[in-house]
């Protein structure tokens, strides 16, 4: 008792510091993803790769802890010195980044239409921005382990506690760089904000460092180079698959939970807080548990049998939750909340509680916790990094969700199988693995196409008539039908509808390209970013003098499902031979291409869109400005009805500062008068509706700015 309260402040500093150090890592995370998207593109490739490159350096960072601690005496002091090159190494990559896209324009666009070259380069770009931040963050809690295993006597309970407040941390980052920080103090004050949280970390341990506790202590470097058992081993693989499967998992589980929630940064948000929240509150139990003597072999692999029922329970009992919450779905975020709760939230902690226990069992075979540890994390990082990339380009293409679901819960099986039972009854060994295989005798097997596509007609008013579940959203192609017979199709991805081909709306996409044909004296050279259902496409096509179109949109499959439109291939505009089709973001494009163009138009979705946002930007208007020939023109579709005022007028102002001198045309179906006035004070020469707009062409086609007018539609 006199031992646990002479260290009690020392932990509890310990584990203060921890939590800040969580919460630093996670909004340099927002802010590297952020930053690095503008340099190699935000495509699901490239996000995927650049998530990859960062959880690479957490590993090498794992791997470089257990060199570390074999070196160094007080790990504290040694945790201090990492923590403070995180700090250094991640703010001065947070102020470099607005320097860097130019830094390596030159380079990506040796390769920009050689897709498998310029993934590796992409990688590669990312792994190198990150590498040391990564590499300091990855070693953190390996270098942690042994010395708060000293001050608590358990090391199922050091690791619990540092897993579980850590991840806490991370989950404050995650709101905070969401909620206040990015839009209060914009992305490089989020990220200087976040170094002084590991400052903050790295301070505090050296004061701890200097208790007696921590001044020496000895390193076993040869019990931790001894040779691991076959047990050992077994473990380790299970920690792999434990990695794997729960980021394997959060791919699935987002791609389903925006079939009914608009994909925004918020809703991003509030889904990854819940899967950072159960891992934590996972470890905190866990610790708990080891205290009393409970993280046994056998725990161990119920844990696994028992993650394995909560997903097919998370999926089974998902569609009664959501017709509960009908009432409250519509502009609110608790159902977001409470749905990711359902599904995510048992598993999530589960898989706090099973890593735990697994470092537990691997620590009985091991001598040392810091290289338990290290080599604990990173064999559940590299699975990490392998399950977010097979689920997001192989598993959710090839699989589908509802497959996805049962094959991972399967997996955790695998788990229980793999880990050492350490049970003398057999029906003990049994009943994990019983447990594991009713739940999956269990799987409510056509639950999407039954009820979740149900639901998706059900939300428009139309019939399906085709679905794509791919590698960027899950597709959907509904036809609305009048006295029985079609009438127009609606293109639909996750939950929000993009585009469609009604009269109203095929129109107006026209008119991005027929308008800046009748003040243009001679478009031959067309750019299309985002194709939705191709109308503003089969428009460009339509202009005899166009000799070449790029069309560039970041789905595949939206491309693909455009045969439903288009069933005649010689009226598809994609299989027009003027048309080069690049799956890849727009911004990306336009700063790689070499390519100038007489007509830049596109017609994005709105930027409260997760990832949509740098189609919106100073940047991203002046790189339309660049890549235009002299006198060419750009369209653009601005969605004010789905805007607040500020937002679009702030859009405008945007569009106004990087075409300084040239005229800014707006024209709208429905237009205010209030919003008209606002809309020409913030730099637009003319805002009309419409019809107004199609009646005074013959005097804007006098103007003598004519062919330089900038033609914004909204």
């Amino acid at each position: 008792m006199a031992h646990r309260e002479k260290v009690a402040p020392a932990i509890g500093a310990i584990h203060g510091m921890f939590f800040l150090s969580g919460m630093g890592a996670l909004v340099f995370e927002n802010v590297w993803f952020s930053q690095t998207g503008l340099i190699v593109g935000n495509s699901v490739w490239s996000a995927a790769l650049v998530i990859g490159a960062f959880m690479a350096g957490l590993a090498l960072g794992n791997g470089l802890a257990m060199v570390l601690a074999r070196r160094w005496g007080n790990l504290v002091r040694g945790y201090a010195k990492v923590e403070l090159v995180a700090a250094l190494s991640g703010a001065l990559l947070v102020l470099a980044f607005p320097w860097l896209p130019g830094v390596f324009r030159p380079f990506l666009a040796t390769f920009v239409d050689q897709a498998p070259v310029l993934n590796l380069a992409r990688t590669a770009i990312a792994f190198g921005l990150m590498v040391i931040p990564a590499t300091a963050l990855g070693a953190t809690l390996p270098l942690l382990s042994r010395p708060l295993e000293s001050a608590t006597g358990s090391y199922g309970v050091a690791l619990g506690r540092l897993y579980g407040v850590n991840t806490l941390g991370a989950v404050a980052g995650t709101l905070l760089a969401e909620l206040a920080l990015i839009p209060g103090l914009g992305l490089r004050g989020s990220g200087l904000l976040a170094a002084a949280c590991n400052l903050a970390a790295a301070y505090i341990a050296l004061r701890v460092a200097q208790h007696p506790l921590f001044e020496v202590a000895p390193s076993p470097a040869q019990a931790t180079r001894a040779p691991l058992s076959m047990d050992g081993s077994r473990i380790l693989a299970a920690a792999f698959l434990a990695g794997g499967i729960l980021l394997a998992l959060e791919v699935v589980w987002f791609r389903f939970l925006l079939l009914f929630q608009n994909g925004t940064t918020l809703i991003f948000t509030t889904m990854l807080a819940v899967v950072l929240s159960g891992i934590g509150l996972g470890g905190v139990l866990a610790s708990r548990l080891s205290r009393r003597g409970g993280l046994s072999a056998g725990v161990t692999r119920l844990a696994a049998a028992t993650a394995a029922a909560g997903v097919v329970a998370g999926y089974a009992a998902f569609d009664g939750f959501l017709q509960a919450m009908v009432p409250m779905r519509v502009g609110s975020i608790y159902p977001a909340v409470l749905l990711s709760v359902v599904l995510m939230g048992p598993v999530c902690l589960l898989s706090g509680v099973l890593f735990t226990a697994l470092g537990e069992q691997l620590r009985m075979r091991i001598a040392d916790a810091a290289a338990t540890t290290g080599v604990l994390t990173l064999a559940n990082t590299v699975g990490a990094v392998a399950g977010s990339l097979l689920a997001a380009f192989i598993v959710l293409p090839l699989l589908g969700v509802e497959r996805s679901f049962f094959v991972l819960a399967a997996l955790y099986g695998l788990i229980v199988l793999i880990v050492p039972s350490g049970e003398a009854a057999p029906w003990r060994r049994a009943a994990p693995v019983l447990a594991a295989v009713l739940a999956l005798a269990l799987f409510p097997f056509g639950r999407m196409v039954d009820s979740h596509y149900r639901e998706v007609e059900a939300r428009y008013g139309a019939r399906l008539i085709a679905a794509r579940e791919g590698m960027v959203e899950t597709a959907f192609y509904l036809q609305h039908e009048f006295l029985g017979e079609p009438l127009f199709e609606r293109l639909a991805t996750n939950s929000f509808s993009m585009s469609a081909t009604a009269i109203r709306s095929h129109r107006y996409m026209k008119l991005f390209a027929y308008v800046p044909a009748a003040l243009h004296p001679g478009i031959e050279s067309a750019l299309l970013i985002c194709f939705g259902v191709g109308s503003t496409a089969s428009a460009l096509a339509d202009l005899p003098e166009v000799k070449h179109i790029d069309v560039v949109d970041v789905s595949r499959d939206v491309l693909e499902m455009s045969d439903l439109v288009f069933p005649d291939p010689r009226s598809h505009p994609l299989r027009d031979r003027r048309v080069a089709i690049h799956v890849e973001d727009g911004r990306f494009f336009l700063q790689q291409t070499g390519r100038r163009y007489d007509l830049i138009t596109g017609e994005p979705p709105p930027p409260k869109i997760a990832g949509v946002t740098s189609l919106y930007t100073l940047e991203y208007f002046r790189l339309l400005r660049d890549r235009l020939n002299p006198g060419g023109l750009a369209t653009y579709w601005l969605p004010v009805h789905q805007l607040r005022e500020s937002d679009a007028l702030a859009i405008i102002r945007t569009i106004r500062a990087a075409h300084p001198g040239v005229p800014v045309v707006g024209y709208a179906s429905h237009i205010q008068r209030e919003l008209q006035q606002q809309a020409l004070e913030a730099g637009c020469t003319t805002v009309l509706p419409r019809s107004a707009f199609v009646q005074q062409l013959p005097e804007l086609l006098s103007d003598d700015a004519g062919p330089r007018a900038r033609a914004q539609g909204g």
